[in-house]
């Protein structure tokens, strides 16, 4: 399966102590498997929503690269990244 890189409509990061937070959001999530690159090095946590909550959603995540594992296609998606 070709995974399509998302670029979300706006980023913002903070840090507290040593971990880094990013705050991100995608208009759409189209598709299962797609993947976004937050710029951090590493990924401790992610958190994901979107507006209506009427899609399952998950994500899953390894090194530094999130993939969205979505039943359908999600609109106002939120992501939470917490990181170093």
């Amino acid at each position: 399966v070709q995974m399509s890189t998302l670029v979300p409509t706006s980023e913002q990061y903070d840090i507290v102590g040593n971990k880094w937070f990013c705050y991100a959001t995608f208009s759409s999530v189209p598709a299962d498997a797609d993947d976004w690159t937050p710029r951090l090095q590493t990924i401790d946590a992610a958190f994901l929503t979107n507006g209506a909550n009427d899609v399952n959603t998950g994500i899953t995540y390894s090194g530094n690269q999130i993939i969205f594992q979505t039943a359908g296609a999600m609109a106002n998606v939120k992501v939470l990244v917490i990181g170093t």
